[in-house]
């Protein structure tokens, strides 16, 4: 688990590898109303700084599948995720995006 701060936001933001490519994102003290800009602001900052390798730039791409915190309810972790994985498969549209569960 990583924690990063984001001082213009006065928010951290905890970041944890969960399998292979997926990685989960918590904005801490971030209002529901404003979750999906700020994920949209996340992703434009990744995909925007391409890593340099021996064999030229890789461009990073992120799907964000997003669950509200005033909407959780008093559920498992596992049914939460599942309703966040459900989202993505249910809007796809390719890669680079964000969608709401």
């Amino acid at each position: 688990m990583h924690i990063c701060v984001s001082a213009a936001q006065n928010q951290l933001i905890f970041v944890g590898r969960y399998g292979g490519e997926a990685f989960r994102l918590v904005l801490n003290s971030c209002k529901p109303q404003f979750a999906e800009a700020r994920a949209e602001d996340i992703r434009k900052i990744v995909s925007g700084r391409p890593i340099q390798t021996l064999a030229g730039p890789l461009n990073i791409t992120m799907n964000f599948g997003l669950l509200l915190s005033d909407v959780w309810g008093v559920r498992p972790v596992e049914e939460l995720l599942h309703e966040v994985d459900a989202a993505l498969c249910r809007e796809s549209s390719g890669r680079n995006c964000v969608r709401v569960a």
